[in-house]
């Protein structure tokens, strides 16, 4: 039984929310006696449920809450639920190209959910030497990009969310999917910390960033994820059903710990326990572990593969 959901666009203090950086200044849903999701999409993608399946017409009661779920409209004429769309949709049946560099990066977490899903697909690595010849050709200019027959899809998350929509790794419970979508957006805000080492042209000057970080500000960010695991509703991230959430998590935590990124210790994890033994587990499902025993470069093998 589905009950409306509290969706609140913070104001007050930050220590009601989930977690930090953006989704302690924008909105979080939350639904009484399970969880918080922040995130926007999250959010967004939970009531889209509700309004497409009719599960109720809400009764307005406060301006804020109903421009929040309903949007402006809410506030003009009584409650409504609206029936979507329909639209046309062309099925893709053919083998999806995957194109990116050769190391993990972006495109890891599809790789794997096609691996897991059992789909053929054709995982192309991309050459420097031919990647100004191929941008132009890009919908955004990056990488990566999913070639399906005559379209190219761009944008990671796009890509991530449609392979594991196609491997059953997207939950079909609205609350479990926010809860994975909550796990996998918050992976590319630990991310986002890194980035600006990404661009600094002096190595030395990376690394030494980086390990302020490592003891800073990707130090915090890992102490909210592993609160974040430690108190999953279960197995996994989402339930006890594996997600594209939890795939996102792994990938995230390997790379840390692969020595890819000088100035980040391998141990990294070593403070979080529930984070090691998290990608730990997911490192050691059959179809993972199997598909890491045959990796031929470091960084794979170093940081994404079960502890010895």
């Amino acid at each position: 039984v589905y009950k409306q959901p509290d969706v609140c666009c913070s104001s007050g203090s930050r220590s009601n929310l989930p977690l930090s950086n953006a989704a302690q200044r924008s909105c979080f849903l939350y639904y009484p006696g399970v969880s918080e999701a922040p995130h926007r999409f999250a959010v967004r993608q939970y009531i889209t449920w509700f309004k497409q399946r009719k599960i109720t017409a809400m009764n307005i009661r406060s301006a804020p809450r109903a421009a929040a779920m309903r949007g402006p409209a809410a506030l003009r004429k009584p409650s409504r639920v609206v029936a979507p769309t329909r639209r046309s949709v062309q099925v893709y049946a053919g083998k999806p190209t995957l194109m990116y560099w050769a190391f993990p990066g972006r495109a890891e977490v599809a790789r794997l959910c096609f691996t897991i899903g059992g789909i053929d697909f054709e995982d192309k690595h991309i050459e420097f030497a031919t990647w100004p010849e191929l941008k132009p050709k890009t919908p955004f200019g990056q990488v990566p990009v999913l070639q399906l027959d005559g379209q190219m899809i761009a944008q990671s998350f796009a890509i991530d969310h449609y392979a594991a929509k196609l491997a059953g790794l997207v939950p079909s419970d609205p609350l479990a999917a926010a809860l994975a979508d909550q796990a996998y957006a918050f992976c590319e805000d630990i991310l986002q910390v890194l980035v600006p080492t990404f661009r600094m042209q002096d190595p030395e000057e990376a690394k030494k960033a980086r390990q302020e970080l490592a003891g800073g500000a990707l130090k915090e960010k890992l102490e909210l994820l592993n609160k974040l695991v430690e108190g999953r509703p279960g197995k996994y991230l989402a339930g006890d059903s594996l997600s594209v959430g939890d795939l996102a998590v792994f990938s995230n935590l390997s790379t840390l710990r692969s020595g890819i990124m000088t100035g980040v210790p391998t141990d990294i994890l070593e403070p979080f326990p529930a984070l090691k033994a998290f990608r730990n587990d997911i490192a050691s499902l059959p179809a993972v572990s199997a598909h890491y025993a045959k990796a031929q470069d470091d960084v794979r093998k170093n940081g994404y593969t079960p502890d010895v």
